[in-house]
């Protein structure tokens, strides 16, 4: 019941990395955690919600017509941080497989600067 580390190898062993990682699953799977502020439509006809979060971030969820979207996190002087992309399933046939992505990369604009892509493997039906 208990977590034990007996040795940490940098750069996992740092608070910083391991407070980060929490906030990349956050933007990730997560709704943002602040008040939608604006919402509206590109000119490439894409949608957009804008949230004002609780840590003083700006964080736009896009979506697009045929399925992907895209999130991005900015911070307070308004510079891009953070972004999400996610890409269509090739495996889905059906309208909600199609929902779920088969790719998120999410990007860091630094410092430091770094990617970090998942893949889809398996989706399964939850017996809920």
């Amino acid at each position: 019941d208990t977590v034990v580390i007996n040795r940490g190898i940098p750069p996992f062993d740092s608070m910083d990395f391991a407070d980060g990682l929490i906030n990349d699953i956050i933007l990730m799977f997560f709704p943002p955690d602040g008040q939608l502020v604006k919402s509206g439509i590109f000119a490439d006809g894409s949608w957009v919600c804008r949230y004002k979060t609780k840590g003083n971030k700006v964080v736009d969820v896009i979506t697009t017509s045929n399925g992907p979207w895209e999130i991005r996190e900015y911070n307070d002087d308004f510079v891009l941080t953070r972004s999400v992309r996610a890409y269509p399933n090739p495996q889905g046939n059906g309208e909600k497989q199609k929902s779920v992505p088969g790719k998120l990369v999410l990007t860091a604009y630094g410092p430091p600067k770094y990617s970090l892509t998942l893949e889809l493997i398996e989706a399964r039906r939850s017996r809920n």
